[in-house]
């Protein structure tokens, strides 16, 4: 699963260059918190995700495909 993200990452990371600014939406929060709260955490994403699954499972004419990116990556020095 790890060398399916890298190269799914590589790919949409190549349309970046193609997108202009309004058309894409782009942010990274590097959260503080101690590793006990990190399940938490991983659940809160995974609602999320079944959330925006919720809010477009029953469209009928889909015209794009986007990527929400939702990586839990511990920093490890």
């Amino acid at each position: 699963m790890q060398k399916f993200h890298s190269q799914l990452l590589s790919v949409w990371s190549k349309n970046l260059e193609k997108l202009g600014p309004k058309d894409q939406e782009l942010g990274v929060i590097n959260l503080a918190i101690p590793m006990d709260r990190i399940p938490e955490l991983r659940e809160k994403i995974r609602q999320f995700q079944d959330e925006l699954i919720g809010l477009v499972q029953h469209e009928k004419n889909p015209e794009c495909l986007v990527q929400v990116g939702t990586y839990l990556l511990p920093y490890k020095t």
